[in-house]
């Protein structure tokens, strides 16, 4: 759980010296990733969700929201396309589709990780990763793999309710996908598709 510039940080990880506590007005972030506690060998979910503690998204926030989520959803609809046309789908060709809609809306240089990872038993796995930032993975998405989409947008200096000292902001949408022989399903339901004011 992360608010803010800690937010701003994709390997955030609270601790003892280096935390904040949630305040009205701070959009919260929350990365869960479990399996079934008593099945190693099963696959990791992997799911980040932001809210914002308030009553009221600021249109600042709920911009940068809206275009994480756009692509999110662009990363899936590739998918899906390539597929529908019996194409080869690789980790290279998802990346670009979901990090040009970010770009195009601007926020290119604030997209500091690849679109997703590989899952298994462990969190981050073996397989095919969603990437053309990081390691330029080519390898093609195969039926009966599982995987995320995670796009995120990090501005540790970013003011978003005009107040005296910029708070920063980090916004990630992280869903998991299973490759079905001519389909790609989102198992992490329901989707995110708005913020919730948590004060609302």
């Amino acid at each position: 759980v992360s608010v803010n510039a800690n937010a701003a940080d994709p390997h955030y990880f609270p601790g003892e010296q280096h935390h904040s506590p949630i305040q009205v007005g701070d959009v919260v972030l929350i990365d869960l990733w479990n399996r079934e506690k008593n099945s190693p060998d099963d696959c990791f979910a992997d799911c980040t969700w932001t809210a914002f503690c308030g009553s009221h998204i600021p249109p600042k926030v709920q911009q940068v929201f809206d275009v994480v989520i756009a692509g999110r959803d662009r990363a899936v609809q590739f998918i899906q396309e390539q597929l529908d046309a019996n194409t080869t789908v690789i980790g290279t060709a998802v990346d670009d589709a979901c990090r040009q809609v970010i770009a195009d809306a601007g926020y290119g240089d604030y997209f500091i990780h690849r679109t997703g990872h590989s899952l298994g038993p462990t969190g981050h796995y073996l397989g095919v990763n969603i990437d053309n930032y990081e390691t330029q993975d080519a390898r093609q998405l195969i039926p009966g793999i599982m995987f995320t989409i995670e796009p995120g947008i990090y501005m540790p200096d970013f003011n978003y309710d005009d107040s005296p000292t910029p708070k920063g902001l980090g916004i990630r949408s992280e869903i998991n996908c299973f490759m079905h022989d001519d389909s790609v399903e989102v198992t992490t339901l329901p989707l995110q598709t708005e913020m919730p004011a948590l004060l609302g």
